[in-house]
């Protein structure tokens, strides 16, 4: 199977790239719009406040983030606090960004390996150099009190 022929220059390349990764976004702001449709529709169901996007919800819960709700005088706000106890509004804006950028990163690594592959070992070298560092501290710790860790 060849190429197409508009695929055969690097730039039509990462223009498809781009391409894809809109229409990526933009499905990904329709299945949120439809949570919301979904949860309004339950709320007039049920005669009460829609309350929260369920797609949203599954975002902010995997991001570690919890909910939390602010009284106003004419509605309930809805916020998030992330892991760290700071306030976030949405985190559609960070899911959006990411879905956006995927199809060019995954398309630059294939293009790139070498330039992916030297990031991947420093930041093996890095990590295991973190550990012996780490494991040292303790055992020099060891060394001048071999009772310590009993």
């Amino acid at each position: 199977m060849s190429i197409p022929p508009f695929l055969e220059s690097i730039t039509a390349q990462l223009l498809a790239c781009a391409v894809a990764g809109v229409a990526l976004a933009v499905s990904c702001g329709l299945i949120i719009l439809l949570g919301k449709a979904w949860r309004h529709a339950w709320g007039w169901v049920d005669d009460s406040e829609p309350g929260r996007n369920p797609v949203i919800e599954l975002i902010a819960r995997l991001r570690g983030w919890t909910a939390f709700e602010t009284k106003g005088s004419t509605s309930t706000y809805l916020w998030w606090k992330d892991k760290k106890g700071e306030t976030k509004t949405d985190p559609f804006i960070d899911l959006f960004l990411v879905v956006l950028f995927t199809p060019l990163s995954i398309y630059l690594l294939f293009k790139l390996y070498a330039l992916a592959l030297f990031v991947v070992s420093l930041f093996a070298i890095a990590f295991v150099a973190r550990f012996a560092r780490r494991h040292k501290k303790l055992f020099d710790k060891h060394i001048k009190d071999p009772e310590a860790h009993k």
